[in-house]
C-alpha cells in the first residue's frame, strides 16, 4: 500500500541561492539538522545550476566546441546571474493553515540558512514566478509537471540517462563526491547536472547525464560517464540504484559475495517462481 497526505491547506516553500560549488558541505549540514529534528516536512531538493537552467536554456558553447568541451564556469556564472540561481539552489516548503501561519517557521529557516553570510532567500512569491523553482513547488504540493523534460534540449538530439547513487548527508562526504563526479564530466567533455534529494540521513544523487544522442562520439562519452561515476562511488562503498537497464551487469559486478546472496535469499523467499523483474542488477536471473 502506499500511503498519502491529505491535501494541506496551504504550502509555502522556500528557497536559498549559494554562490559557490563548495558551499554545498554548509548545505548539507543545515539540511541534516532540519529533517533529523523533522521540523521541514518535505524532502529538500539541493540542485545544481544547470539541473534548473537546463530546463530553460541550452549549452551555449555547443556549436562552437561541437559538443565536445563541457560548460566553462564564467558561462556558467553568467547563466547563474540570469536566471537568478546560484552554483546550488535548496528547495523545501511547509505544510500549514495558511501562509500567514507558517511565517514563523520560514523566519527560521530563513535565519539558519543566511547565518553565514553564504546564501540568497528566494520568496516563495518569487519562485512562483521562476520556472525552475515553481517544478519544486509543484512538487512539493503534489501537482505534476513537465518542466525538467526541459533537459532533454540542454543539448541537441535529447539524448538524456541518469546515474542515482545513495550518500550519507555529511557534509564532507558530499562536497568530495560532487568535486569527483564533476571532474568525471568534464574529463569527458559533458556537463555536470544533478540533484540531490535530501532526506535525514541519506540522500540521492540524481546525476543527469545529457548527450547528444545523434551523436555516436556522445554516446560514448556519456556510457564512459555512467561507467566512471560508478566505479568511483563503488570505490567509495557507495551503491547505485534504479539503474538503466543496460548496466545492471555493472552494478551487479560490483555487489560482494556476501551482499548477493543475501539479495538472491531474500528474491527466492519473497519470489520462489521467479516471476518479479527476473535478473534485475544480476539478481534472481
Amino acid at each position: 500500500g502506499i500511503w498519502l497526505l491529505p491535501r494541506p491547506p496551504a504550502v509555502r516553500s522556500f528557497h536559498f541561492a549559494y554562490a559557490d560549488d563548495d558551499d554545498l558541505e554548509e548545505i548539507v549540514e543545515l539540511c541534516r539538522a532540519l529533517k533529523l529534528s523533522n521540523f521541514v516536512p518535505t524532502l529538500f531538493r539541493v540542485a545544481n545550476d544547470l539541473y534548473l537552467i537546463g530546463n530553460e536554456d541550452t549549452y551555449p558553447d555547443y556549436a562552437a566546441t561541437g559538443g565536445k568541451a563541457s560548460i566553462t564556469d564564467d558561462q556558467r556564472k553568467t547563466l547563474q546571474k540570469k536566471h537568478g540561481l546560484g552554483a546550488w539552489t535548496v528547495s523545501g516548503a511547509f505544510f500549514g493553515a495558511s501562509a500567514a501561519a507558517m511565517e514563523p517557521q520560514i523566519e527560521r529557516a530563513r535565519g539558519l540558512f543566511t547565518a553565514s553570510g553564504k546564501a540568497k532567500y528566494v520568496a516563495h512569491e518569487d519562485a512562483m514566478n521562476m520556472a525552475p523553482l515553481r517544478c519544486a513547488i509543484d512538487s512539493f504540493s503534489g501537482v505534476p509537471s513537465v518542466t525538467e523534460l526541459g533537459l532533454l534540449k540542454w543539448r541537441p538530439g535529447g539524448g538524456n540517462t541518469w546515474c542515482l547513487p545513495g550518500t550519507p548527508m555529511v557534509g564532507k562526504i558530499a562536497n568530495e563526491m560532487h568535486r569527483v563526479a564533476r571532474a568525471i564530466y568534464e574529463k569527458h567533455g559533458l556537463d555536470y547536472t544533478i540533484m540531490n534529494v535530501c532526506s535525514a540521513r541519506f540522500m540521492r544523487g540524481l546525476h543527469v547525464i545529457g548527450f547528444n544522442r545523434e551523436s555516436m562520439d556522445e554516446r560514448a562519452r556519456a556510457d564512459r560517464v555512467y561507467r566512471d561515476l560508478t566505479d568511483a562511488f563503488a570505490d567509495r562503498g557507495i551503491a547505485v540504484g534504479r539503474a538503466p537497464t543496460q548496466y545492471y551487469d555493472v552494478h551487479a559486478d560490483k555487489m560482494t559475495p556476501a551482499f548477493r546472496a543475501a539479495c538472491e535469499g531474500i528474491k527466492r523467499a519473497l519470489d520462489p517462481n521467479g516471476i518479479i523483474a527476473p535478473g534485475k542488477y544480476g539478481i534472481g536471473g
